[in-house]
C-alpha cells in the first residue's frame, strides 16, 4: 500500500479553489464591490492557501499512518488534526480569529452536546449563553463582539453613555433621571411597539426574503408562510429585548447599588432568554449557535487578554486553541462518524 497522492493533490487543489471563491465573496459583500483584483488580494489568497494546506495535511497524515499500518482510528484523528492545525499561520489575522473563534464554539457545543447529542438540553444551553452574554454586556463590555453587543443595545435602546452611567459608575441614580420619564413599565412597554418591533420586522423581513425569492421562482406561493415566520421571529426578537431591558430597570431599582450586581444581568438574561419559546422550532437552532458563538468570542477574548499579561505569546495560544478545538471537531466527524446535521460536517465531508 503507498501514499495516495493524487487524492492528496486533489483534496488540496479543490480546497484552495473552494477557499478562493468563499473569501473572494466574502470579501466583496464587506467593501460591496466586485472586481477581479480583490480575487488575488493578500486577503483571499493567504485564506485558500490555509484551506488546501489544513485539508491536504490532514489527508496526507491520514493516509501514512494507514500505510504505517496504524490500528488506533482515534490516535491518528488526532495527530492528524493537530498537524494540519499548524497551517493557521497562513490566514491573515482576521481569519485567524474567526476561524478560532467557530472552531471553539463548534467544540464546545459538540463537547456540551456530548457524542450521543443530548447531554444537555439546548435551550438549557441558550438560557446560560444569554446570562453569561448579559453580565459581559454590562460589566465588561470590551469582550464581546462589537456588532452584537451595538445590535443588543440598540434593540433595548440603551446608548453606551446610559450603560456607562446606569449600571458602571460609583454612584446610584435613578433610571427616571438618565433613560426615561414616568413609570419602567409604561416606558419599555412604548419602547418595544414604537421603536424595537418596527425594526424587527424590518430586519426579518429581509433575512427571509431570500427564500421567498427561491420558492417563487420554483411556481410556489408562501406569502403566507413568509408572513408568519416575519411575525414570529419578530414577537420573539421583541419580547427578548423587552423582557431584558425591563428586568434590568426593576431588579436594579431593587438592589439600589452601583455598581449594578452581577444577579442583575444574570437574572435579567434569564428571564429573556425564555423569548426563545416564541421562534419558530426550525429557528431555534440557529439562535442557539448565535449565542453559543458569542460566549466562545468572550472566552477567547479573555484568554488572549490574560496571556498577554502573563507575556504568553498570544498568536501562539491562538494556535493552541486551533489545534485543541480542531482534534475534537475532526475526531467527532472522522472518529466517531457524525457527518450529519451541522453545516461544519457538511463542509468537512465535501472537502475531504
Amino acid at each position: 500500500m503507498m501514499l495516495d497522492w493524487k487524492n492528496v493533490a486533489a483534496t488540496a487543489a479543490k480546497a484552495f479553489a473552494s477557499g478562493l471563491c468563499a473569501r473572494y465573496v466574502l470579501a466583496a459583500i464587506k467593501r460591496k464591490s466586485l472586481t477581479l483584483a480583490d480575487l488575488l488580494s493578500e486577503d483571499v489568497v493567504r485564506a485558500a492557501s490555509f484551506l488546501a494546506t489544513f485539508t491536504s495535511s490532514y489527508k496526507l497524515m491520514r493516509n501514512a499512518l494507514e500505510v504505517a499500518g496504524l490500528q488506533n482510528l482515534k490516535f491518528a484523528v488526532l495527530s492528524s488534526s493537530a498537524l494540519a492545525s499548524l497551517a493557521l499561520p497562513l490566514g491573515c489575522a482576521a481569519d485567524r480569529h474567526t476561524l478560532t473563534v467557530l472552531a471553539l464554539s463548534r467544540a464546545i457545543g459538540s463537547a456540551i452536546a456530548g457524542e450521543d447529542g443530548g447531554a444537555i438540553a439546548p435551550f438549557l444551553l441558550y438560557c446560560l449563553g444569554f446570562a453569561f452574554l448579559s453580565c459581559i454586556v454590562l460589566r465588561w463590555p470590551t469582550l464581546m463582539s462589537r456588532p452584537f453587543s451595538k445590535a443588543l443595545l440598540g434593540y433595548v435602546n440603551y446608548s453606551d453613555a446610559q450603560m456607562e452611567g446606569m449600571f458602571r459608575g460609583k454612584q446610584f441614580v435613578e433610571c427616571e433621571s438618565v433613560l426615561h420619564r414616568g413609570s419602567c413599565l409604561a416606558f419599555h412597554v412604548k419602547n418595544a411597539l414604537l421603536t424595537t418591533l418596527p425594526a424587527s420586522l424590518k430586519l426579518y423581513s429581509t433575512i427571509y426574503a431570500v427564500p421567498l425569492i427561491l420558492q417563487l421562482k420554483k411556481g410556489q406561493r408562501p406569502l403566507g408562510l413568509y408572513l408568519r415566520n416575519v411575525c414570529q421571529s419578530s414577537f420573539f426578537l421583541t419580547a427578548t429585548c423587552s423582557a431584558f431591558a425591563l428586568s434590568l430597570c426593576l431588579l436594579r431599582n431593587c438592589s439600589q447599588r452601583s455598581p449594578t450586581p452581577l444577579y442583575v444581568p444574570a437574572v435579567s438574561g434569564l428571564v429573556a432568554s425564555f423569548g426563545l419559546l416564541i421562534e419558530s422550532k426550525s429557528r431555534r437552532a440557529e439562535m442557539i449557535i448565535l449565542v453559543l458563538h458569542q460566549v466562545t468570542h468572550v472566552i477567547l477574548a479573555w484568554l488572549m487578554q490574560e496571556a498577554r499579561k502573563v507575556k504568553i505569546h498570544a498568536n501562539l495560544l491562538q494556535m493552541i486553541i486551533f489545534a485543541v478545538s480542531a482534534m475534537r471537531i475532526l475526531y467527532m466527524f472522522d472518529g466517531v462518524r457524525q457527518r450529519k446535521g451541522s453545516l461544519i460536517n457538511k463542509i468537512l465531508a465535501f472537502l475531504l
